[in-house]
């Protein structure tokens, strides 16, 4: 196993503030995953949102919607979770479902060297697009449930990346579910800590 220590030791930058609600009323937080295809967005998010992990998934068209209702630090929230494509021919299309995101996640595939060179690509595209100051990101190498010889993108490499970007940093197994639900607990709680 890869994945190794998973304590974050940075800090996002400040999220944007939810729609305001009327009392009593679940907040609302968006989430929107990034990354290049075959990285693991659509199994990290099946994995965050009902538990399950499926070997076989189809292409990802556009976005995936879901949601799960969680209470954080005595908020009852509803986490809106928009799963992206990551192929080329899609990316026209992102920007309609980034918008009004409270959070981002960043996702490569710590077995493919080029998904994680794309990364500072996924972080342009949401400069270009919207107005990311104040979003919360994490950078997420997925499958480290893989062996130790077949990763390309070393911990230390992304973890410094992370902190240049001001960004959480996890690496994550949706194959096994390590560290999944630590890493939305931690975006999540910080986002309510700073915003709520």
């Amino acid at each position: 196993m890869c994945c190794g220590d998973n304590q974050p030791k940075n800090q996002p930058k400040t999220g944007i503030k939810t729609k305001s609600n009327n009392p009593g009323q679940k907040k609302d937080i968006k989430v929107v995953m990034l990354g290049d295809k075959a990285v693991g967005k659509s199994s990290i998010a099946t994995r965050f949102c009902f538990d399950k992990f499926q070997s076989e998934y189809e292409i990802t068209i556009g976005g995936v919607y879901n949601s799960v209702e969680l209470t954080v630090k005595g908020q009852n929230l509803k986490i809106h979770l928009w799963d992206t494509a990551g192929e080329e021919k899609f990316r026209s299309l992102l920007s309609l479902y980034y918008r009004d995101a409270n959070i981002a996640v960043i996702v490569y595939d710590i077995t493919q060297s080029e998904s994680f060179q794309s990364v500072s690509t996924w972080l342009k595209e949401l400069e270009e697009k919207i107005q990311k100051d104040g979003m919360a990101l994490a950078l997420v190498g997925n499958k480290c449930d893989c062996l130790e010889s077949e990763r390309k993108v070393s911990k230390a490499m992304a973890v410094d990346f992370a902190k240049q970007n001001g960004m959480i940093f996890y690496e994550t197994s949706a194959k096994t579910g390590e560290g999944v639900k630590n890493l939305f607990q931690h975006l999540i709680e910080t986002y309510v800590t700073e915003n709520m």
